[in-house]
């Protein structure tokens, strides 16, 4: 079983437009998603065109079909966003193995964003202000002040 291949369609989008398209033929266990994710987020990262935009994971989402699914509404749809949400995808493969459907396929969509560092550094300081202000509510009510 393990040398049954499927078909992976990967296409990666940064602010809804196409930056990397991608189709493998893996085995299962062979496809490991987050060493994956790192380098295309180090390629997309290489194509942002201004130094003050950083990127950031926006949303992950398999589809997977074989011959045997003939609507669109029977495809499996799987939220992706780390290893353990694609050893689900992976299971569900087996299982279809398992059955010997022919010509599985997974269309697999990752889509980044592109976010402003201003935007960051104010996220990290509105996290940071409320992190002091706990602490400092904190030490009042243990009468430190």
């Amino acid at each position: 079983m393990s040398k049954v291949q499927y078909e992976l369609n990967i296409v990666c989008s940064l602010d809804q437009k196409s930056i990397i398209t991608r189709v493998k033929h893996v085995t299962l266990g062979e496809y490991k998603l987050q060493p994956f994710l790192a380098d295309t987020i180090k390629t997309i990262g290489q194509r942002v065109r201004k130094p003050t935009e950083t990127i950031a994971w926006d949303t992950g989402r398999a589809e997977l079909r074989h011959r045997g699914l003939k609507r669109i509404t029977d495809f499996p749809k799987n939220d992706v966003f780390d290893h353990s949400d694609w050893e689900e995808v992976e299971k569900a493969l087996k299982t279809w193995i398992t059955r010997k459907a022919l010509d599985i396929r997974v269309d697999l969509a990752l889509h980044f964003k592109t976010i402003e560092a201003e935007d960051q550094l104010d996220e990290d300081t509105r996290s940071n202000s409320a992190e002091d202000e706990t602490e400092a509510v904190e030490r009042a009510g243990n009468g430190q002040v």
